[in-house]
């Protein structure tokens, strides 16, 4: 009777994990640091990834905050690891609000977001979609994008169960 053949797992270098999690090998190294997202590390100090584990990864990074699952289902056929999406920084300039502001916004689930970092990060880190926030722009018609006004288009935009 011989014994049994381990399969291995498929092993991807850092910059096919990277590129499969639309992110960058610096953001994998300080998931790393953290412990969120190790990798194997072999000798001559090389890191590489399970495909599995950055599966599960990715299916994290794809979760869409509380209220907006609706949206996920319109941006699905366009997410693929490379969904347009913007930082709290950038959508408070877009917005031309303050960056406490816009990350208030994301707090309190007024704009959806897809998380920036395993769960395993606490982190403020998030993915505005580009998309949502250019409806928005249409949707001021040139008013001042301000608390009322936000509120109005995510309550439209998840009655139509469409980007208005």
């Amino acid at each position: 009777m011989s014994a049994p053949v381990e399969i291995p797992h498929r092993m991807l270098s850092p910059q096919e994990a990277a590129t499969i999690l639309g992110t960058d090998v610096n953001a994998l190294r300080r998931w790393a640091r953290r412990g969120a997202f190790p990798g194997t590390v072999y000798s001559s100090r090389v890191r590489q990834y399970d495909w599995a584990d950055v599966e599960r990864v990715r299916g994290e990074l794809a979760l869409i905050n509380e209220g907006f699952e609706w949206l996920k289902k319109i941006l699905h056929p366009r997410y693929d690891g490379d969904l347009s999406c913007l930082s709290t920084p950038e959508v408070a300039d877009l917005f031309k609000v303050g960056y406490r502001t816009a990350a208030r916004w994301v707090q309190e689930n007024l704009l959806p977001y897809y998380r920036g970092a395993p769960l395993a990060v606490v982190s403020e880190s998030c993915r505005i979609p580009r998309a949502y926030c250019e409806g928005l722009l249409v949707f001021a018609e040139d008013r001042r994008i301000h608390w009322n006004l936000v509120v109005a288009y995510r309550d439209r935009c998840a009655e139509q169960k469409t980007i208005a």
